[in-house]
């Protein structure tokens, strides 16, 4: 009986104490409570005097002291509840009684929090015309940077307690109506949530979904049209940025989390181009196409801009848009052939299955339009009338020859049509000019392997014409020996070696009707 008595008498002075307290509620408590006075509360030392006292008697006053405490506790807590209520304190006024601190981050996993967020409750009940909310008051109180930084970290760790996961998530499930009361555009929304993720790590936050369900209500309450891709598109300061963003978040392979929302954002770009119906012209300077058909066909961004073209030919206003057209128009076809060449080489598959493409149609489209391989040569300025480019233009002799390829294919009917590379370069520029820039290209390692194996074609073209090395000088570049310059020589040097080892490779027969 004494016991209760005891817990009687404390709270009787604990309220006594609340009630005339100052605004420092707990610090006069503590003050006012006679702890010091032995007559009110047992001691384990006073239960020690008793030789006959159990250990087991002992825990159970113990475990009453707790008991006594934590009640103690939770009617210090209530009467501190209710004065504030009296005085109808704000959510910041009392967090800042509770002296959770300065640091967002701990105040989450403060046991205080809890009294705070006990007194919104009770708050908002007594005021539901006026009512506040713990995300408004820690936003207010630490700012809305700090907040969204501290909730992130939580939704990013593995450690944080089951209690702070599930606080997070309440301030989350709070976040949209705060900030649609407090006339947050879903510009702001943008700027606050970015600033919690750096980089691509971004793409794979939950902070999409945050973003996408804001716009959705702002839209609804606001009669706006806002787009989660206007959106980003705007905050990532023009398409252009937002599409280098996407480029670069395709290459985190290392989480496709990333890649596959950077794909589904470029995907969603695409549409709206498509929507707003831009102009190809245009989109080609977003994704900075617009700089020379070799950097179109080495740019990342090439891919891009093929599946917008690609769903803009659906429409059939725009049936005639093709990728090659489009380029050809602006570049030329000759400097699109040139840009290709280089790029079935890259080793980028999306890039090079592209220029594979665009090269076939092009081929294609020279075929259809009557051109002949002499014509696809001086189209792709081998020769310019006074003189060789062929040695800036190797390249252009592989896509030369692609066209002659299906040049004779197509004219497999006509012999008299069938030509070849080396016939081609020799009617062009003359057997003499060709043999001898193809001997000097053999001594360039970057044109070695190429210039001898036309060296071997043309070589091949003279034995088939009966020509034998004697005859080389006078016949291919008509001057004696005498007169002849040392490449004319080196050439007619070249050919007896590889007439000599034809002929050698050649089996004789011997009559056995002689022996």
């Amino acid at each position: 009986m004494l016991f209760y008595l005891n817990v009687l008498l404390v709270a009787i002075v604990l309220l006594a104490c609340v009630d005339s307290a100052s605004d420092n509620a707990a610090s006069t408590a503590t003050k006012c409570f006679p702890v010091a006075n032995k007559s009110f509360l047992p001691t384990r030392r006073f239960l020690r005097a008793y030789a006959t006292v159990h250990k087991d008697s002992e825990e159970r006053v113990n475990v009453g002291n707790f008991a006594l405490q934590e009640g103690v506790s939770k009617l210090a807590e209530s009467a501190r509840l209710k004065k504030f209520l009296l005085k109808k304190k704000t959510g910041v006024e009392v967090l800042n009684s509770l002296k959770i601190g300065d640091d967002i981050a701990a105040a989450l996993e403060s046991s205080r929090l809890g009294t705070l967020t006990k007194y919104i409750a009770k708050f908002n009940k007594k005021n539901p015309d006026k009512t506040i909310s713990l995300i408004e008051t820690l936003t207010t109180r630490y700012g809305g940077s700090a907040v969204e930084k501290a909730l992130a970290s939580v939704e990013r760790s593995t450690d944080s307690s089951p209690k702070v996961v599930d606080l997070v998530k309440q301030l989350r499930s709070e976040q949209l109506t705060f900030w649609l009361h407090n006339d947050n555009s879903v510009d702001d929304v943008f700027k606050l949530l970015n600033s919690a993720y750096a980089g691509p790590e971004f793409f794979a936050s939950p902070l999409f979904r945050i973003l996408d369900d804001y716009i959705a209500k702002f839209n609804s309450e606001k009669q706006d049209q806002e787009t989660l891709i206007k959106t980003l598109t705007r905050g990532f300061r023009g398409e252009s940025n937002f599409v280098w963003l996407l480029a670069g978040a395709k290459q985190q392979t290392h989480d496709l989390r990333i890649v596959n929302k950077a794909q589904e954002l470029e995907e969603g770009l695409i549409r709206q181009w498509r929507h707003e119906k831009v102009e190809p012209v245009a989109i080609m300077k977003v994704l900075k196409l617009d700089n020379g058909a070799e950097n179109a066909l080495r740019s990342e961004n090439l891919e891009m801009f093929d599946k917008y073209i690609t769903l803009l030919s659906k429409n059939s206003q725009h049936n005639e848009v093709t990728l090659l057209g489009i380029l050809t128009s602006k570049y030329g076809e000759a400097n699109v052939a040139k840009a290709i060449a280089p790029a079935l080489r890259r080793e980028k598959a999306n890039t090079e299955l592209i220029a594979a493409r665009l090269q076939q149609q092009q081929l294609k489209g020279w075929l259809e339009n009557g051109m002949s391989p002499d014509d696809v040569f001086k189209l792709l300025w081998l020769y310019n009338g006074k003189r060789l480019v062929i040695a800036q233009q190797w390249d252009m002799l592989d896509t030369l020859d692609e066209f002659i390829l299906l040049y004779n294919r197509y004219n497999r009917a006509k012999p008299s049509d069938q030509t070849s590379l080396v016939r081609v370069l020799a009617n062009s520029y003359g057997e003499s000019k060709l043999a001898k820039l193809l001997v000097t290209r053999l001594e360039a390692p970057l044109f070695m392997s190429k210039a001898a194996k036309l060296q071997k074609a043309q070589f091949r073209e003279w034995m088939d014409e009966g020509l034998e090395p004697a005859s080389i000088l006078s016949k291919i570049f008509k001057v004696t020996e005498a007169d002849a310059s040392n490449t004319q020589k080196l050439v007619a040097s070249h050919f007896k070696r590889f007439y000599d080892t034809k002929n050698a490779a050649q089996p004789t027969f011997t009559d056995p009707r002689r022996s």
